[in-house]
């Protein structure tokens, strides 16, 4: 889609001259080589700090990092330090193709601290960066606004509308974690059965195929061992450690979905590399979105991609497990996959041996049971989500494949749980 630049330097205008409402908040744009564009906002020029700061993002290797992002994704890039010092790279692009890139920040996610400012140097100091005034780069520091996650991730979201005139979900950003679990004695052990849950709720829809709903996503990292109680201090350590178990899970789960051990360890082995490699917890935030899709890909392939269907037959599979709980109707799955509905049918039950309505109703009810399991939804609010027609109807198909109804198959869940 054409975009006017007159249009999307009005609206950068509009957003720069609200920027000292916040303070402090720079936001600069570059063409594709990383040269300033200094035509877009009233300040040509760079204050000494923000030469400063645009330096050390230099030196950090986050230009070719967003480069190379930019090359399949058009969403707000999230990147930065341990220490939390953030910028947001916004891609504006033409047919596809990235034109300018708009920073962001940076800012800081909580005060600095002294003493892990000593640390940030020296770490930054053995990688090979020189800091030749360390007290000048602590000075801008204090400076920076302080701004919670989410405020950040609203900006960028804001910052994305006036370049490319689109409204993004906050879902599709590269969102950070906010603080650790901190756990009491009065809270520890609802903290913990909730950690059970999510994670027995996201492995076992990976062990089936079943892609997780945007919602649901952010529950990977929610709640995840290890905990404040493990008195991990180390920067990342706790963030770096739930991406190694997470690692090791999701390779059980996908083995157990039917991918080979000898596929699903190695992949575990590089995300466990790729953790101890990361400096950002931006990145780590990133990794284990990867992390969730590419096994559940590999476990998409052995249950459907693998089965020598054709194109139609896998491209329709791969939507009903994709989307649970949309409109699965032979006519809504037609007009998704292209063909008419009488031919579908006929080369679905000729491919799989099953009637398409049957192999519906019954990935629905696997869905079902998932939910029942993980989460405390009334059965008629997980019905009506699955778009069954009424409660009896919902109960009577989930008896007959499940072998009992869906209350007795809950309690059956919860009392597996607390043996």
């Amino acid at each position: 889609m054409y975009k006017s630049n007159d249009l999307i330097n009005q609206r950068l205008k509009i957003f720069e001259e609200l920027l000292p409402c916040i303070g402090n908040l720079y936001c600069q744009t570059y063409d594709v080589s990383w040269n300033r564009l200094p035509d877009t906002f009233s300040n040509d020029d760079d204050s000494p700090e923000e030469m400063l700061f645009f330096c050390f993002f230099l030196s950090c290797g986050f230009p070719a990092r967003i480069l190379e992002y930019a090359r399949t994704q058009n969403e707000p890039y999230a990147i930065g330090t341990y220490d939390g010092l953030s910028w947001y790279a916004v891609l504006e692009k033409e047919t596809g193709i990235l034109t300018r890139i708009h920073l962001l920040g940076p800012v800081l996610h909580a005060p600095i601290d002294t003493v892990e400012m000593e640390r940030f140097f020296k770490d930054y100091e053995e990688r090979g960066m020189t800091f030749h005034s360390r007290h000048l780069f602590l000075k801008a520091m204090q400076k920076l606004p302080i701004l919670f996650h989410a405020q950040f991730d609203q900006l960028a979201l804001m910052l994305h509308f006036c370049v490319n005139g689109e409204y993004l979900p906050a879902s599709s950003l590269n969102s950070l974690v906010d603080s650790g679990l901190d756990e009491t004695t009065s809270t520890a052990h609802a903290l913990y059965r909730d950690i059970y849950d999510r994670l027995k709720g996201i492995t076992d829809s990976l062990r089936m195929g079943i892609t997780l709903t945007d919602a649901e996503k952010p529950g990977i990292l929610r709640a995840m061992l290890p905990t404040n109680a493990a008195h991990i201090h180390a920067p990342l350590r706790q963030l770096k450690d739930t991406t190694i178990i997470l690692s090791f899970e999701f390779a059980n789960a996908a083995i157990e979905g039917g991918v080979s051990p000898e596929v699903a360890y190695p992949l575990a082995d590089k995300y466990m590399h790729s953790a101890e490699s990361e400096r950002s917890a931006m990145e780590l935030t990133a990794l284990c979105k990867s992390l969730y899709t590419n096994f559940l890909d590999l476990v998409q392939d052995a249950k459907f991609r693998k089965q020598h269907y054709s194109a139609e037959i896998e491209a329709c599979i791969l939507y009903i497990h994709q989307h649970p709980e949309g409109d699965l109707s032979l006519s809504a799955l037609a007009a998704t996959c292209g063909y008419g509905a009488y031919y579908l049918s006929r080369k679905f039950k000729a491919e799989t041996n099953m009637s398409l309505p049957d192999y519906v109703r019954r990935q629905k009810i696997q869905y079902a049971a998932l939910l029942l399991s993980t989460t405390s939804e009334e059965i008629s609010t997980i019905a009506e989500r699955l778009h069954f027609s009424t409660y009896s109807h919902f109960s009577t198909v989930f008896r007959e494949i499940m072998g009992m109804p869906p209350s007795e198959y809950r309690k059956k869940q919860q009392k597996d749980t607390t043996t």
